[in-house]
């Protein structure tokens, strides 16, 4: 009698550590998903943001274009793996051809200062001590 009791004992406790593994298990699979789709939200949300910087560079008011540049520069912050991407978004912006107004004061005008912006921003990531380099 005392054997069979203590068969029982061991079956119950292979089975109760066999439903806990497999809980653990589940829970790990579902820790695996949920953060997935995390990251599915993330990348979703910074591309969207992407596209919208890349729209306001494209734009024909300085302003918006301005607004662009720190939008994607800001993105290019905290995007690790595609800040390239966004460097290159901004450089390829001023590889465009560009004649400024002579007749503006100090020869400086609007397009100008869209381009000074985007070598500020850019110059200011690869000082020594910068937050993001």
């Amino acid at each position: 009698m005392s054997s069979r009791l203590d068969i029982i004992k061991v079956a119950l406790t292979v089975v109760a550590g066999v439903g806990g593994v497999v809980a653990l298990v589940v829970a790990y699979c579902k820790q695996r998903i949920s953060e997935s789709a995390e990251t599915r939200e993330l990348t979703k949300l910074r591309n969207e943001r992407f596209g919208a910087a890349r729209n306001q560079i494209g734009n024909e008011s300085p302003t918006v274009r301005l607004a662009g540049i720190y939008a994607l520069a800001a993105l290019a912050d905290e995007w690790t793996a595609q800040r390239q991407v966004c460097i290159d978004v901004l450089c390829a912006y001023l590889r465009i051809p560009y004649e400024p107004e002579l007749e503006s004061e100090w020869y400086i005008d609007a397009e100008s200062e869209v381009r000074l912006a985007i070598t500020n921003v850019i110059s200011c990531h690869l000082r020594d001590g910068a937050p993001v380099s």
